[in-house]
């Protein structure tokens, strides 16, 4: 599973499996990252959308890295095998 930290041109953060087509990205059940006073929180990048894959141009893409592992642990938890490394300290995550 191809799972990456993303920050667009509009500026919001996003944790994503990620297929790359060339000239597009497919994102596959993208979370948002969003401060609140208890920490991170998530919500699905489109939360009226039936979907979970979106397409989106490489050119609305500022950077993609490689997630905290607790950020990878929830994300695979909640959407992915299941699977998870050992866990090391993230202050202020409290997951999705």
């Amino acid at each position: 599973m191809n799972i990456k930290v993303l920050k667009l041109v509009t500026g919001e953060d996003m944790i994503s499996q990620i297929e790359d087509n060339g000239a597009e990205i497919t994102l596959i059940d993208p979370q948002k990252f969003l401060m609140t006073e208890e920490g991170f929180a998530s919500m699905p990048l489109l939360p009226m959308s039936k979907d979970n894959k979106y397409k989106i141009s490489k050119n609305h893409v500022i950077v993609i890295a490689e997630p905290d592992d607790n950020m990878r642990n929830v994300y695979n938890s909640k959407y992915g095998s299941g699977i998870v490394l050992p866990s090391t300290n993230l202050r202020g995550w409290n997951g999705f």
